[in-house]
């Protein structure tokens, strides 16, 4: 899907040359592959954090996405989760210190869990926008 969706792209578009396409709730725990492919469970992350992330748990998931969202790094660079186990290297790579920060994924990392409902709630929200921006400027 990830190529698909990068086909369609700009060829200058810097999200196709630096980012990923990021499943938030993973295919392992998706109940179908309509509820994994939703726009609402979709976002953009750089390559090496998404391979980095990918089944992992919730819970992990969001601990990352706050670290990334923030707009100053930190120091050190965190190595271990809240849980005590391990970040994976690609992550703690990335959150260096001339990593840029990923506001994006802040108001994803509020929710204290990831499920149907919040992609379903992200998903109408993201539609609402993209419908708006398009009436207001182009079909009003």
């Amino acid at each position: 899907m990830g190529a698909s969706l990068r086909q369609n792209l700009a060829p200058d578009d810097p999200w196709t040359n630096l980012d990923d396409i990021e499943h938030i709730l993973p295919s392992v725990t998706a109940s179908s592959t309509l509820e994994l492919h939703r726009l609402g469970n979709l976002t953009f992350l750089p390559l090496e954090v998404n391979r980095s992330l990918r089944d992992m748990d919730w819970t992990r998931k969001q601990e990352v996405y706050e670290w990334l969202a923030l707009p100053t790094r930190m120091s050190p660079v965190p190595t271990h989760f809240k849980d005590g186990s391990a970040v994976p290297p690609g992550v703690a790579r990335y959150l260096g210190p001339s990593a840029s920060a990923l506001p994006h994924l802040a108001s994803i990392a509020t929710n204290p869990v990831w499920s149907t409902a919040q992609i379903a709630a992200r998903t109408q929200l993201m539609l609402k926008v993209v419908w708006e921006s398009l009436y207001t400027d182009w079909l009003h």
